[in-house]
């Protein structure tokens, strides 16, 4: 499959811990959904304070598309992280 556009996305967060638990959120979407006009790969880098997500593209479209959905699910997951620590139910304290 030929992919003309190529993305680049780094996403810190507020703590080495909630990127990590953000990547882990992630990496499993990645290994289940295969689509069809784009591909991802999703990895920490070296000190684990940084998600790097590379995205292939056959059109703007499907790389618009993949770089939003990815930006939901981030925006969720950032919530739910301090939802949960700011709660008695525990989170990554």
């Amino acid at each position: 499959m030929e992919y003309k556009f190529n993305f680049k996305i780094s996403i810190q967060l507020n703590s080495v811990e909630e990127t990590r638990a953000i990547y882990q959120a992630l990496c499993p979407e990645f290994e289940e959904i295969h689509f069809e006009r784009s591909h991802t790969e999703v990895f920490l880098n070296g000190g684990g304070d940084v998600i790097k997500i590379n995205i292939a593209a056959q059109d703007r479209n499907a790389g618009r598309s993949t770089i939003n959905m990815i930006l939901r699910w981030v925006k969720i997951g950032a919530k739910t992280v301090r939802i949960l620590n700011d709660t008695k139910i525990g989170g990554l304290r």
